[in-house]
């Protein structure tokens, strides 16, 4: 799991201004609610970053990208998923099973970019595309030469694409930090100010 923290000690010159016309627990419930909104709507643009360049479906990205929030710490920030996705789960073609001269598999991760699967130089064993006794399509690989057991081909980590490209990771963390300061200040007039 890879998570991409924002730390709100950065605003604590603004939370003491605010700390002077508020009690310590409004602030308190100020802090978290924005800290909360923020890690939620950083969340939100991540998956919306990672969907402009991949091509990974979006209820695959809310299973794997979750926002958190620790009081504790005073930071907040976006949970990514380490493990690795299966690649039927990007674009691929050919979408039906061909069990005699099957065509070359290819998968589409980064949006544009297709990628020819092919024999695996070592083993001599190469992917295939099959439909599981549950009606699941998927991409498959043979574990050894024999013909079973077989295992799902794997692709990369929500994780490991969001590390891969540092200007989105940027993209997100600016986002949250807008975000957090928007609802700070929503959040204080709201309390301090409208009460």
């Amino acid at each position: 799991m890879v998570a991409l923290k924002v730390d709100l000690k950065n605003f604590e010159p603004v939370i003491k201004e605010m700390s002077k016309m508020a009690d310590k627990k409004t602030m308190n419930t100020i802090i978290i609610r924005s800290a909360n909104d923020a890690a939620k709507s950083g969340a939100a643009e991540s998956r919306r970053q990672i969907r402009e360049e991949y091509t990974l479906p979006l209820s695959e990205l809310k299973i794997r990208v979750k926002p958190y929030l620790s009081v504790r710490e005073l930071c907040a920030g976006i949970k990514m998923n380490g493990t690795p996705i299966p690649l039927a789960e990007f674009k691929y073609t050919p979408k039906i099973p061909s069990y005699q001269n099957p065509a070359p598999i290819k998968v589409e991760i980064k949006k544009g970019q297709k990628t020819i699967l092919g024999k695996n130089s070592s083993s001599g064993i190469s992917p295939f595309i099959a439909i599981m006794k549950s009606g699941k399509m998927g991409i498959f690989r043979r574990k050894t030469e024999k013909r079973l057991p077989i295992e799902s081909f794997p692709g990369p980590s929500v994780a490991g694409l969001i590390n891969a490209n540092e200007d989105v990771q940027n993209k997100i963390l600016d986002y949250t930090l807008q975000k957090f300061e928007e609802r700070l200040n929503h959040h204080f007039d709201h309390l301090v100010l409208n009460s």
